[in-house]
C-alpha cells in the first residue's frame, strides 16, 4: 500500500512539472516613465516597438534662416576691405518641439535631440533633410563679418506621439499584450524646397 502511494506521488509530481507554465504579463509599472519620449528610437533608452507622430493640426508656414557654408570675417585688425566669395552648402533637417501648445513658435521652444525618429501616420508624413547650396561675392569691411543665409520655408504640425510597447510575455502579434501611451504637446518643423538666398553682414561682436 505504501509503495502504491509513493508511485502515485511521483506521477502527480511529473504531471505538474510537465504542465505548461504561464508567464506573468509585464505590467506598465515595470517601465519607468513610459510616456517619456526618451523611449523612442534614436533617443537614450529607445526600447519601444514604435513611436508614431499623429498630427492634430497644421500651423502656419514659417521662413527660418540657416547659414550656408562658413562665414568670413574681417576682424583681425586690418584696414582693408575683403573681397571674396562666401557660401557653400548646408543641410536642414526636420526638428521637433515638445511641451508646447497649438500655435507654437517654430524658431523657439525646447527641441528634441537630433536622431530621434517617428513613424508616419494618417495625418502626417515624414520629410527628408534638405540640402541647399549657394555662393555670393561679398565685400567685408574691417570690423565686420558676413555669411550667406538660406531663408527656408518650413511647415509646422502640432500633435502627439503614440508610444507602442510590445510585451514579449504575450503571443506574437496579439494586441492584448501591446501597451499604448501618448505624449501630448509635440510639434514638427519640416523644411521645404522653398528657399530665398540672401547675405548678412554684422559687426564682429554680433551673432549672424
Amino acid at each position: 500500500m505504501q509503495l502504491s502511494s509513493f508511485f502515485t506521488l511521483i506521477t502527480l509530481a511529473l504531471a505538474v512539472s510537465a504542465a505548461p507554465r504561464t508567464q506573468e504579463k509585464r505590467k506598465n509599472v515595470d517601465r519607468p516613465n513610459p510616456a517619456n519620449l526618451e523611449h523612442c528610437p534614436g533617443e537614450s533608452t529607445g526600447d519601444v516597438d514604435a513611436c508614431t507622430f499623429e498630427s492634430q493640426s497644421q500651423g502656419p508656414d514659417t521662413r527660418l534662416e540657416h547659414i550656408v557654408g562658413d562665414p568670413v570675417d574681417n576682424c583681425k585688425g586690418g584696414t582693408d576691405d575683403i573681397k571674396t566669395t562666401v557660401g557653400g552648402d548646408t543641410t536642414v533637417s526636420q526638428t521637433w518641439k515638445y511641451g508646447i501648445s497649438e500655435g507654437f513658435s517654430a524658431d523657439g521652444g525646447e527641441e528634441l535631440p537630433i536622431g530621434v525618429s517617428f513613424e508616419n501616420s494618417d495625418t502626417w508624413s515624414n520629410t527628408d533633410a534638405k540640402t541647399f547650396r549657394q555662393n555670393i561675392d561679398m565685400i567685408i569691411q574691417p570690423g565686420k563679418k558676413g555669411a550667406v543665409v538660406a531663408k527656408v520655408l518650413h511647415h509646422t504640425f502640432f500633435g502627439r506621439v503614440r508610444i507602442n510597447y510590445g510585451d514579449p510575455s504575450g503571443e506574437p502579434g496579439a494586441n492584448d499584450y501591446h501597451y499604448v501611451w501618448y505624449n501630448n504637446g509635440v510639434g514638427s518643423v519640416q523644411p521645404t524646397n522653398d528657399v530665398i538666398y540672401d547675405q548678412k553682414i554684422v559687426n564682429c561682436d554680433e551673432d549672424i
